[in-house]
């Protein structure tokens, strides 16, 4: 990640990547917590989160149960806090243009919204594409 802040000089984040909005189970992951920096650029390390998709019809259900017309993945990165993490910047994107081309990453930065300066996550999404099919997001940095 690119120019993120917390409230406090220093961040320890850790980043939640969602599938269609999953409140919890296998459409939801949470990295491991990256060491502290204190230059708003935490290192994610390529941490790899992978969706096993195998359950299409149960995705398709909890996509209609949000009202959303397509698949939404969603990246929050927070601040580790002893008292309380910190939501310090979110963004989504559609998966519908990665399904139609399995095989072919998408690598992009994505401006993170709730930052008053204007950081971004840098991340890789592939599909591999077998029987139903394997979404994997890398989260390689945050600025």
């Amino acid at each position: 990640a690119k120019r993120v802040k917390g409230k406090d000089k220093s961040l320890q984040c850790y980043a939640i990547v969602r599938l269609a909005g999953a409140k919890k189970g296998k459409f939801k992951v949470q990295t491991k917590t990256t060491e502290v920096i204190k230059n708003g650029n935490p290192k994610f390390k390529d941490h790899a989160c992978l969706f096993d998709i195998r359950d299409m019809e149960k995705l398709v259900d909890m996509i209609y149960k949000n009202g959303d017309k397509s698949l939404i993945c969603s990246v929050e990165i927070y601040d580790d806090n002893w008292m309380k993490d910190e939501c310090i910047g979110k963004t989504s994107f559609d998966l519908k243009d990665i399904l139609m081309r399995p095989s072919t990453p998408l690598k992009q930065d994505f401006p993170l919204d709730g930052l008053s300066e204007g950081g971004s996550v840098k991340l890789t999404v592939n599909f591999f594409a077998c029987f139903n099919g394997i979404c994997r997001v890398s989260l390689v940095e945050a600025r």
